[in-house]
């Protein structure tokens, strides 16, 4: 999943983990990667240091792997 340009902002306000419609793309992603065999692990990179931790965590409790940067 990439998410750029004016799209990326509606995943750094503090409260885009509380919208519906964000989790849910999340969990359609998680659904469908999950599907492909060879894909066991997900990793999750984010460029934007304003994402708040609520976007992390739910990530993380996918199963997800977050990192941010190039790190």
């Amino acid at each position: 999943m990439l998410i750029f340009g004016q799209f990326a902002n509606i995943l750094v306000a503090n409260d885009q983990m509380n919208n519906k419609f964000i989790r849910k793309i999340c969990l359609e992603v998680d659904a469908q990667t999950k599907e492909i065999a060879p894909l066991d692990t997900i990793v999750v990179r984010i460029y934007n240091n304003g994402t708040p931790a609520a976007v992390r965590e739910f990530l993380q409790e996918l199963g997800w792997i977050v990192k941010f940067g190039d790190a």
